[in-house]
């Protein structure tokens, strides 16, 4: 999603703004990109393991207060 985001914003820099721009994309590794609070807790309240998406203290608070977040 963010891609195709990305890529119309290119497309209309170039087309419309600032035809002799060159747009350069860098895609990062997976354990380096985001994920929204809403996805963590949707996984977190699912019962699914969020421990490979925040550090090891917010994974152990939201485990223990899981049922206060739904």
């Amino acid at each position: 999603r963010d891609r195709s985001v990305s890529r119309g914003l290119g497309d209309v820099y170039k087309r419309q703004l600032y035809n002799d721009i060159k747009t350069v994309f860098l895609i990062t590794q997976p354990e380096f990109n985001f994920i929204s609070s809403s996805c963590v807790r949707e996984i977190l309240l699912n019962k699914g393991d969020i421990s490979g998406f925040v550090p090891e203290a917010v994974c152990r608070y939201l485990t223990m207060n899981a049922q206060a977040l739904s």
